[in-house]
């Protein structure tokens, strides 16, 4: 009997015991049914109320409602985000979608006061491509759509673009979103929260032909001068001269011009030795379906930004490890406004850290990234790459490997690696200063010639050898006591010195700046190679007071000796763990982030 009455009062007064209740504001706006006609009092007709469980994926005026009883309810609910009505928990009850962003609502023969929950589904959101002028390639259409599939990669790439559309007279460089930002062809995208995103093509205008002087061979036309404005502010070459695709740039084409902006063509694949000299340029966009660049090709030239265009689907996903470093980028950039602890060293990194151990510790105030990917090629693009998302509050922690030369700053080579670390976007590179990456176009023609011999897959495809953090999961078992894997060197002090670590604390300082802390530890390293090329600890030794002396930006969170573990924690390098090893490792780490949170 006393729950019965409960029943009643909670009716009564219109609230109800599950859910979110209905805000006080919702409620005083109900009307009465009571009402008083000439002055006499009348019994107020039967009514109940309908109380809406609030979401964050909807919107109503108000939540509470009196009604009739026995009567209909009809409502008009906001969509929000990326969600869609699937359903609610009234039977007698219909519901229609209207143009995505809203729903109609009907609740029938009300007989009771009752709370109501609907149900949502979360909906893939379609990246909607517009044309800007262009046509598709055979002539018809306007636009396209396209889902943003988000199973693969936390941020889609975007369309290339070139196998579908084209615009007589122009070079498709880029996809413009609503904001204003324009996103190259084939880079990735951070899906918005709602169930459509719109891009706009961005063409540029091809000069005319007489800007150029070409020759003719049997591959097609071969640009030979330019002859146009002076400086020059857009330069946009032709992908067809004299009727034929322009096929490559001679040697002598340019000499101490300044482009502001120079765009190649799609059809273009070779750009010759002294192409340009002594050139700079604020932007230079480029595909990636050329064939043939070194070095000689930019002689003491500069660029700006670095453009690299998509003229096909990633190839070699799958199978290439180095391709990671775009995904950590992606967790990175999702991440930018939010408190993390973000670690960065070599191959050895990805190997030696427990990103669940570590979220185990600080996951109630940080989240976790770990960019290891490779140390054995430049390391200031992958710097350059991830400062830009660094912000107050973040912990940066630095393990280079003490026998990588590229991960201490000393070299600033690249190979063929580096553009496979950015393979999956492109627009990355645009961030790094490609001036200061020493063998940078011979490096890239030697990624496009690995790249062209690789199957061609989609944009669907990843290298699974790693989990969402950016940890190496695939399985590695302890070697035996005496596992030496003949490293040629363990500590190299001449490396370490006032220049690489001016380089390393110019990083650091601009991480600080943004208002996060840069701290530095140690790369693991197996203690029988230790023992044979260092037996009495003198590189060690040398090395920790370069260190000391020169590296003065992070604070050094780690004793060297605890880098050094015996030989059966590591797997088939001297530098990468096993998994008890990574445990190990990553312990100790705990312990030294710990010690310093609470210094």
């Amino acid at each position: 009997m006393k729950a019965r009455v409960f029943w009643m009062i909670l009716l009564a007064s219109g609230l109800f015991s599950c859910g979110t209740l209905p805000s006080s504001s919702s409620a005083s706006s109900l009307s009465s049914s009571s009402y008083i006609s000439s002055g006499i009092s009348t019994m107020p007709k039967a009514t109940v109320r309908v109380a809406f469980i609030e979401s964050e994926h909807y919107s109503l005026p108000q939540y509470l409602y009196e009604i009739p009883k026995g009567g209909t309810l009809e409502v008009e609910i906001s969509l929000l985000g990326r969600y869609t009505l699937t359903g609610l928990d009234y039977a007698d009850s219909s519901f229609e979608i209207i143009e995505g962003a809203k729903a109609k609502v009907c609740l029938k023969n009300v007989r009771y006061s009752t709370r109501v929950q609907f149900r949502f589904d979360l909906v893939q959101t379609e990246f909607v491509y517009h044309l800007n002028g262009g046509s598709f390639l055979d002539g018809t259409g306007e636009n396209y759509r396209l889902p943003a599939s988000e199973r693969y990669h936390a941020r889609p790439n975007l369309d290339i673009g070139v196998a579908r559309i084209h615009k007589n007279g122009h070079t498709l460089i880029g996809w413009e979103d609503e904001r204003g930002e324009v996103i190259g062809l084939g880079s990735r995208y951070s899906v918005p929260d709602k169930k459509e995103a719109h891009f706009q093509a961005v063409w540029a205008t091809w000069n005319p032909a007489s800007d150029f002087s070409y020759v003719l061979r049997e591959e097609g036309a071969f640009v030979t001068g330019y002859f146009g404005q002076i400086p020059a502010k857009t330069v946009v070459i032709p992908a067809k001269l004299g009727g034929y695709p322009v096929y490559g740039i001679r040697d002598g084409f340019a000499s101490c011009i300044d482009f502001e902006t120079l765009v190649f063509p799609l059809s273009l694949r070779v750009i010759e030795d002294g192409a340009f000299r002594q050139c700079s340029f604020g932007k230079l966009y480029l595909y990636d379906d050329l064939q043939e660049v070194k070095n000689a090709s930019f002689a003491d030239c500069s660029i700006g930004e670095f453009h690299l265009l998509a003229a096909h689907p990633s190839k070699g996903l799958t199978d290439d490890p180095n391709t990671q470093f775009a995904e950590d980028m992606d967790r990175l950039i999702l991440r930018k406004d939010k408190k993390k602890i973000v670690f960065f060293a070599g191959c050895s990194g990805s190997y030696s850290v427990s990103s669940p151990a570590m979220l185990a510790h600080f996951g109630d105030e940080y989240e976790m990234c770990n960019m290891a990917v490779l140390g054995n090629t430049n390391a200031t693009a992958m710097f350059e790459a991830m400062i830009p998302y660094l912000g107050p509050g973040d912990l940066f922690i630095n393990g280079p490997e003490m026998m990588s030369e590229y991960q201490i700053l000393y070299n600033l080579e690249a190979d063929n690696r580096l553009f496979f670390l950015f393979m999956g976007n492109y627009d990355l590179l645009s961030k790094v200063n490609v001036n200061i990456i020493g063998n940078f176009w011979t490096a890239f023609d030697e990624y496009l010639d690995l790249a062209a011999k690789r199957e061609e897959e989609t944009f669907d495809a990843r290298c699974f050898h790693y989990n969402e953090y950016g940890d190496y999961i695939l399985p590695r078992p302890n070697s035996s006591d005496d596992a030496d894997y003949n490293i040629a060197g363990v500590f190299l002090p001449q490396w370490v010195n006032e220049s690489s670590c001016g380089r390393l604390n110019a990083y650091y300082e601009a991480m600080q700046k943004q208002g996060a802390k840069t701290l530095f530890t140690f790369g693991p390293i197996n203690r029988n190679a230790v023992e044979r090329l260092d037996p009495k600890g003198t590189d060690k030794k040398a090395m920790l007071q370069n260190l000391q002396r020169y590296l003065v930006a992070p604070t050094i969170i780690s004793s060297m000796d605890d880098s050094i573990f015996p030989g059966r924690y590591f797997y088939d390098t001297d530098y990468h763990m096993s998994e008890e090893g990574r445990d190990l490792r990553t312990k100790n780490l705990i312990r030294d982030i710990q010690a310093y949170l609470a210094s």
